[in-house]
């Protein structure tokens, strides 16, 4: 493929240079104004090698004519190799910028949408508690054409259905009771009775209450009765804000907020994964731990990315995420492939910037010659 760009390049060099023979015109902005589009169609090169082809072609020409005072037409038999690969390098190295640099944009984007589905399902959930709370295990809440089970403690080992005596409050409540029987308790062992509330269909929304009370006792058993005609009814008197404004219960709006915070916060994973991935590839490193604000040296931590020739002493630059080096920072310690960094307190380096690994050898150079 490399040996095919550079042939292709070539090529190209001499079409311009041919159009420049003829022209004798050396402005790249005039050769470039004639020429693009037919360098495009015919040779399918980047727009960024297009230039360089008008560049080493005009370059040349104005050696030509600084040497020789005439015009000689060059030929580029011989492919440009160095220049080849380092426009290949400069724009892959470009590209994996920027295809970096989206990714994270959409790591961060989708992050944010998982936190706040997460926030959106704690506050359902808090709601749904707060719904417990306020609702006293007393209380029922019954729909017109529905029924509602109760029970309550008994007080006789062997009860018949005459021992329980059941009454609403106020006594002409549309409200009908059935007694489903006696039994024993679940943890205890105790007696227990169950019966049933039943709400006719053509039930107005009312407020009343049900006692049951067992032969021979002066106290009873006391429920609180909420009955609504309608569902709208029904979620206008609710405690939970999410029931009254959805018609959900709370619980099961807190389960699927939660649950779609968890597939969104998924794909940010992956794409994290990612960009880790190709910051490794460009040499890099994201600083993932900083120590107290305005700690003066101010400490930092990075992965070292699997690099072997880094040594405690090397100087690494400090980028921020758009690719501006903020400052040199010292290997302190190489553990467990983390670095241990220090540098001067700026206020500017924080979780997220970048370290360049690369360029270590330069730093230390430098300190040297310095």
């Amino acid at each position: 493929l490399l040996d095919e760009t550079m042939s292709v390049y070539s090529d190209a060099c001499n079409y311009v240079s041919d159009s420049v023979f003829q022209t004798h015109d050396l402005k790249q902005f005039s050769r470039n104004k004639v020429l693009y589009s037919t360098l495009r169609g015919k040779f399918s090169l980047k727009s960024q090698m297009d230039q360089s082809v008008f560049k080493t072609v005009i370059a040349r020409y104005k050696t030509i004519l600084e040497n020789q005072n005439e015009w000689i037409k060059p030929s580029f038999k011989k492919p440009q190799y160095d220049l080849v690969w380092n426009i290949m390098t400069t724009q892959s190295s470009s590209f994996s910028w920027s295809l970096w640099r989206a990714r994270r944009i959409k790591q961060v984007l989708i992050g944010r949408i998982s936190a706040f589905f997460f926030l959106l399902a704690i506050f359902a959930l808090l709601d749904g508690l707060q719904m417990l709370v306020r609702t006293d295990t007393t209380e029922i809440r019954l729909l017109a054409g529905e029924s509602e089970g109760v029970s309550g403690p008994c007080p006789f080992q062997n009860p018949v259905q005459s021992d329980l005596e059941v009454s609403f409050i106020p006594k002409d409540a549309p409200l009908h009771f059935e007694l489903e029987g006696f039994f024993a308790g679940y943890l205890l062992g105790n007696g227990m009775w169950r019966g049933r509330i039943i709400a006719p269909e053509n039930v107005a929304t009312q407020d009343c209450q049900l006692l049951a009370t067992f032969r021979g006792m002066t106290e009873g058993q006391r429920f609180s009765l909420h009955i609504f005609a309608n569902d709208l009814d029904a979620r206008a008197s609710s405690p939970s804000f999410i029931l009254r404004f959805t018609g959900f219960q709370p619980f099961i709006v807190a389960a699927f907020l939660g649950a779609f915070g968890l597939i969104v916060g998924l794909f940010s994973f992956y794409f994290g994964r990612k960009n880790l991935a190709l910051l490794k590839e460009l040499g890099h490193a994201e600083i993932f731990r900083t120590s107290p604000a305005h700690t003066d040296p101010m400490i930092l931590w990075c992965s070292a990315n699997g690099e072997a020739d880094i040594q405690k002493g090397n100087d690494v630059a400090v980028k921020s995420e758009q690719g501006k080096e903020l400052g040199i920072a010292h290997v302190k310690t190489i553990e467990k492939n983390v670095l241990c960094l220090s540098m001067p307190y700026n206020r500017r380096v924080r979780c997220g910037c970048l370290v360049d690994l690369q360029t270590k050898t330069h730093c230390a150079k430098r300190q040297e010659g310095g």
